[in-house]
């Protein structure tokens, strides 16, 4: 097999991962292609010109669970450097554009690079003073040697100095892509279907069909009545299936949210469903409602019996996949399932929970 030829090239601000991305398709339209990434560097292979897509993610958990998921959803991995892993694919040929940030972890980083930029403009400042004194002063070669050697460190200060401007930048372009943290209701609670909110219940699944969407399929406050009695007969034990149990989110004595929890599941909703589902009504979104729901219910399961719990969503969901992850999923598999007649990656994630038995050794 004939040995690659490589070529280098050297780029600063890799936090701007969209100009990136953008930068390493061009190369490949020009026949180089990634092979590896260190620090500013980056080694490319020459080919045959392609029109390929790169895709960048951060995350500090395994590799492999990383390599798994990634590749599921259609990308091919190249490399890695530290946490940051790049990959590939030909154009238009993946299910997924997107990755999992933190904001806490940008935050952080923000905060780091800002400090690194007001330490490399403060020795620039200081090293361009003591150029100029000692430009004023020259008077023996000794002095010559010192006033380049002070420029020198000048030149790097200022090239430092627009490095850190330019990552604390792609970092901040991260930051004002995540969604904005919502500070959850305090006065949300759970409770059984209930006719008092029939009529919130019924605006509910009409915004869903506004929106596209079908949550029930009713059009009256009778059709709501009779939703809620068939909600509340599904919760009851009866002759060859296991009780399905419905519970809605009210705040203010509206109608929220729903969410259903199964005791047992068949080796289908293992792959996709798990034990706990819920949904948000369209207009109260991304306010904290789904946490709020989910840690709910995540309590009703264990005063159930239950020791763990399954959850699953599609791997694009970024706001479910936060979700879950704030209330202690952690991820143990990815599914490819077919819903609406396309295949798509599944998460799978495990939330172990305290039986009631374990609390109380620890309360004694």
């Amino acid at each position: 097999m004939q040995e690659e030829k490589l070529f280098r090239r050297y780029r600063v601000g890799k936090w701007n991962f969209d100009a990136i991305c953008s930068w390493l398709s061009a190369m490949s339209r020009r026949g180089y292609f990634l092979r590896g990434v260190r620090g500013h560097r980056f080694t490319f292979a020459r080919r045959e010109p392609a029109e390929l897509e790169y895709h960048v993610e951060y995350l500090s958990a395994n590799i492999n669970e990383t390599l798994r998921y990634t590749q599921l959803c259609g990308w091919n991995y190249v490399c890695s450097d530290g946490y940051l892993h790049y990959f590939c694919c030909a154009k238009g040929k993946h299910y997924y554009t997107g990755a999992f940030y933190k904001r806490a972890y940008y935050t952080q980083r923000k905060g780091f690079f800002t400090s690194l930029a007001l330490y490399d403009a403060v020795s620039a400042v200081i090293c361009a003073v003591c150029s100029l004194l000692i430009f004023f002063n020259l008077s023996s070669p000794l002095t010559a040697v010192l006033f380049a050697l002070v420029l020198l460190l000048l030149i790097y200060s200022v090239i430092s100095l627009i490095n850190n401007l330019l990552i604390r930048r792609g970092i901040q372009k991260r930051l004002s892509a995540l969604p904005e943290p919502c500070i959850p209701s305090g006065t949300a609670f759970l409770t059984l279907p209930d006719p008092e909110y029939n009529r919130s219940f019924l605006e509910a699944c009409l915004a869903y069909r506004k929106n596209g969407g079908m949550l029930y399929d009713i059009e009256t406050l009778t059709d709501a009545r009779n939703m809620i009695r068939r909600l509340a007969a599904a919760s009851q034990p009866g002759e060859g299936y296991e009780p399905f149990y419905t519970y809605w989110l009210i705040d203010n004595g509206e109608y929220i949210g729903s969410a259903n929890l199964r005791l047992e599941l068949t080796p289908q909703q293992r792959r996709y469903g798990g034990n706990i589902a819920y949904e948000i009504r369209p207009e109260k979104r991304l306010r904290g409602y789904g946490t709020i729901i989910l840690s709910k219910m995540l309590e009703v399961a264990q005063d159930k019996g239950l020791s763990s719990v399954i959850l699953t969503c599609e791997a694009d969901n970024v706001s479910a996949v936060n979700t879950i992850e704030n209330c202690g999923g952690r991820l143990t598999g990815v599914n490819i399932v077919n819903i609406g007649g396309a295949a798509r990656p599944t998460r799978v994630y495990t939330v172990n929970l305290r039986t009631s038995e374990e609390s109380g050794k620890q309360s004694v």
